[in-house]
């Protein structure tokens, strides 16, 4: 289940952006939450609406999340650019990688995947279990 997506460096995000399915301390409309299977667990919303002005960020959102899982899942074809469309509103991001990160739970355990790429290369890539400590 999707706990955070954040985005860097894409479209007309240019700073740090994230969405998350963080459950609040309201205890008001129980029902629309999905409790936590442990103390170490944290409580996630069953659903989301995003909302907002016109040309705030919705869709660049959705192709964010988009962009993201078919390079996961699709990743490039050797010797081709990566499709990546970076903030264009400022010069010095042309150059910079654009990043993404997914905070996901399974199986009871809570995972942060992400990787930061230009259109020439992945920079990094990343997959930590968050929460367990290493011994």
């Amino acid at each position: 289940m999707l706990i955070r997506f954040t985005v860097e460096n894409y479209l007309s995000f240019n700073e740090l952006i994230d969405f998350n399915m963080i459950a609040s301390a309201e205890e008001r409309h129980n029902h629309h939450i999905l409790q936590g299977q442990s103390a170490e667990n944290i409580d996630l919303l069953k659903t989301s609406i995003i909302y907002g002005a016109n040309a705030s960020g919705k869709s660049n959102l959705m192709k964010a999340m988009s962009f993201a899982q078919n390079f996961i899942v699709n990743g490039v074809a050797k010797n081709l650019t990566i499709d990546v469309k970076p903030f264009k509103l400022d010069s010095s991001c042309e150059n910079k990688p654009s990043r993404f990160e997914f905070e996901f739970s399974y199986q009871d355990r809570q995972y942060a995947y992400g990787f930061a790429v230009d259109k020439n290369q992945v920079h990094e890539e990343w997959l930590f279990e968050i929460g367990h400590d290493i011994e």
